[in-house]
């Protein structure tokens, strides 16, 4: 047995975590909650044992959520593009 991570993205799974442009950082939830977040993105990452000889490329997409759906650990990370703080009047 082997440990994997899948990325979930919108409607994508891919077993590299997708990559943002710079003006995107990831926020943890007090930074969403106090930033003045124009956009924020959400990337599920899930954690899974699979057998030795699982292959990511070979594998269906619909077999590949039902997987996710059984991962022993789910993460969620979050993605901002920020603001900079409001000029004081």
């Amino acid at each position: 047995m082997k440990t994997i991570h899948l990325f979930q993205f919108k409607k994508s799974i891919t077993s590299e975590p997708p990559f943002f442009n710079e003006k995107y950082r990831p926020l943890n939830v007090d930074d969403l909650i106090k930033s003045n977040a124009v956009n924020t993105e959400k990337v599920r990452e899930f954690i899974m044992d699979v057998s030795d000889d699982f292959i990511f490329e070979n594998t269906h997409i619909e077999d590949l959520l039902r997987m996710c759906l059984n991962a022993r650990q789910c993460i969620d990370h979050h993605f901002g593009a920020v603001l900079s703080d409001p000029v004081s009047v």
